[in-house]
């Protein structure tokens, strides 16, 4: 009786770290599958985007909906979307005037990449505001 115990136990273990090992490997594999260029292509397409919209003068414009409706007419549906913006007067330093955070809800488990824009909103010939465009962008 002793012997059949021993062999059963002995049968447990070797598929419990059977078991663990292959868990392990399929682990590992899962996380080599994720393609490694999709948040370099992403930062690359936050950075153009930002520049575009630097250019078409819809970042100083700060028109939330325009801005909104820019980036959602551009990205593809499965590419989500998230803008903050600060704005700075100067005045003997930078003093925060404003900010405002518009688009998708972040996920708290996404990679995300992140652009950053400085630009300047600019009204009669003056600098009106200091500003930081943060464009986040993640698959979904």
């Amino acid at each position: 009786m002793a012997r059949g115990f021993a062999l059963t136990l002995d049968a447990t273990l070797a598929v419990i770290v059977l078991m663990l090992f292959v868990s392990v490997y399929s682990f590992l594999s899962s996380q080599a599958m994720e393609d490694p260029h999709v948040p370099l292509v992403l930062e690359k397409e936050a950075n153009d985007l930002l520049i575009v919209l630097d250019k078409q003068e819809l970042l100083p414009s700060m028109d939330e909906a325009l801005l909104g409706e820019a980036l959602n007419e551009t990205l593809p549906g499965h590419v989500k979307w998230n803008m903050e913006m600060e704005y700075y007067n100067y005045t003997d330093g930078f003093v925060l005037s404003g900010n405002s955070t518009f688009g998708s809800e972040r996920p708290e488990e996404s990679r995300e990449s992140v652009a950053q824009r400085e630009f300047m909103v600019i009204e009669n010939a003056s600098v009106v505001h200091y500003a930081i465009a943060r464009l986040r962008l993640w698959v979904e």
